[in-house]
């Protein structure tokens, strides 16, 4: 008899008790101030951010922030927590409190799961192989290639490298459809993907 991964065995739990909060990334990415589509592939996952922190008190907190997403990586068995933002943050000193934040408040609402739903040893979570990345895009969407491909594999943009080896295995920001649809692809298994510009243009797969 087979058995699976832990980190694969906390997403299925969480799945199963909130299927209700199961949505298409384009639904999950999109941007409702702006009323903007941002990313679409033909991909179902947990709208995380709507999933409540379970307290040992059986309280339910459903003010807590986190990413937007939890997805599996088959290939290296890794959960990805994801969290999209259509625009590029204004003030980019608030927006790193509030991105890193969310980090910390996944971590917690992950835990609080694995030990107070699943009853399982508070040590073993933190064997888990999880990642955090920020998918998003600049103001300017026609920056000069090599400024994208720079902001693309750094982890000092918002602090997120102070992330890794700490409440995460490793950190990353995503700003090119290139870079974006190279990881969903991946995780997802689907390999078509619409990016969504600001002006509304559409670039279907890469």
């Amino acid at each position: 008899m087979s058995t699976i991964s832990n980190e694969l065995f906390l997403l299925n739990e969480l799945e199963k008790k909130y299927s209700t909060h199961i949505s298409y990334l384009k639904d999950i990415s999109y941007n409702p101030t702006g009323k903007r589509d941002f990313i679409e592939i033909d991909f179902k996952s947990l709208h995380f951010d709507k999933v409540p922190a379970f307290y040992s008190d059986k309280y339910e907190n459903s003010q807590s922030n986190s990413a937007d997403t939890l997805i599996y990586d088959y290939s290296n068995n890794f959960l990805y927590l994801i969290e999209f933002k259509e625009s590029w943050p204004r003030d980019k000193s608030d927006a790193s409190s509030e991105i890193r934040l969310k980090c910390y408040d996944s971590i917690a609402k992950l835990c609080l799961f694995w030990v107070n739903i699943l009853e399982k040893p508070r040590k073993e979570f933190f064997d888990l192989n999880i990642n955090y990345c920020l998918i998003t895009r600049l103001k300017n969407e026609n920056s000069h290639p090599s400024a994208l491909i720079a902001l693309n594999s750094t982890k000092q943009v918002f602090q997120l490298k102070m992330l890794e080896n700490t409440f995460v295995n490793q950190t990353n920001i995503l700003v090119t459809p290139t870079g974006i649809y190279k990881l969903l692809s991946r995780i997802t298994r689907v390999p078509n993907m619409i990016y969504t510009k600001k002006n509304g243009t559409k670039l279907i797969s890469f």
